[in-house]
């Protein structure tokens, strides 16, 4: 059996097993002691060094060896895969194109929240974070987010989310560690940089907090002094807010005053929130505006 002929069965499986004494190991792909596992990566540069030394004479192999090389550049575990816009779900075949894809898009997500941690933090020293910075960011955030959601959503489909088909796929690329970096991306990184977007809203997510478990005592301390005895007027009438849940709190401010908008109420009127800063301390601040009590309603 050739070496032409074992590249030739190699290049048309998505990942070959050869032996040792093929062509692999000569040009140093061999990457286990008795078998290598030969990606698709390995594979193109494979064809590539065969073609350029002109070793493959076949014209048939040759023609095919082409139509496979493009084939593979359009998949994720081709080389045509450089930035997360490049995946496409559907061309991703096997668990290890999924590993790779998952990885570049995960990398990139954290790559771009880190980058804009360090520029929001230089420039917020100069000026608040303006709203066409926001839009841009959040218009990217969602972008890597939904293709990461994508991902997950395809992973699951196919039957790949036991981990044991992508643990084995790649030495550099660890399952575990891109679950990690998504991790760090969503629970560290992001809030950081929105407590820089959305000064104020740390301490309006706080109150807001306090004031759907109906605990005015902690709600005092994250107010005002005005706010603070309204709220003991409140607590004595018994005020329910209708907040259900306190997220996507998001607070644009002008000097030393915020208004914060927020999720979730079925109070209608009670939309937005005022804050004010006091020193170094965003404090809750509505001393009027304040939801109808349930006697009211």
């Amino acid at each position: 059996m050739t070496d032409d002929f074992l590249f030739f069965i190699a290049i048309t499986c998505p990942i070959a097993k050869l032996k040792k004494h093929s062509i692999l190991p000569k040009l140093r792909y061999c990457h286990q002691e008795k078998y290598g596992w030969i990606t698709r990566i390995d594979l193109i540069k494979l064809g590539i060094y065969k073609l350029y030394l002109g070793k493959l004479n076949c014209p048939i192999m040759k023609k095919t060896t082409y139509l496979f090389i493009l084939f593979l550049l359009t998949s994720c575990g081709g080389a045509g895969i450089k930035t997360a816009k490049d995946i496409k779900l559907d061309k991703i075949k096997t668990p290890c194109e999924w590993l790779k894809c998952y990885n570049i898009a995960v990398s990139e997500y954290l790559s771009f929240l880190l980058a804009k941690k360090e520029s929001f933090t230089q420039d917020v020293k100069k000026a608040p974070v303006s709203e066409g910075e926001i839009t841009s960011f959040e218009e990217t955030k969602n972008f890597y987010v939904k293709l990461v959601e994508d991902l997950k959503a395809l992973q699951k489909t196919k039957g790949w989310d036991d981990g044991v088909s992508v643990n084995s796929c790649s030495k550099e690329i660890k399952y575990e560690n891109v679950i990690n970096d998504y991790a760090k991306a969503t629970n560290e990184v992001l809030p950081q940089i929105e407590l820089i977007m959305y000064p104020g809203a740390k301490e309006a997510t706080a109150y807001l907090k306090a004031l759907m478990k109906k605990d005015f005592d902690i709600a005092k301390t994250l107010a005002t002094k005005e706010t603070a005895q309204n709220l003991d007027m409140m607590k004595s009438l018994g005020t329910d807010f209708g907040l259900t849940d306190v997220k996507d709190v998001k607070c644009r401010a002008e000097g030393d005053k915020a208004t914060c908008t927020f999720c979730c109420t079925t109070d209608t009127s009670f939309k937005e929130l005022k804050m004010q800063r006091e020193g170094d301390k965003w404090l809750a601040h509505q001393p009027k505006e304040t939801p109808p009590t349930e006697e009211n309603q």
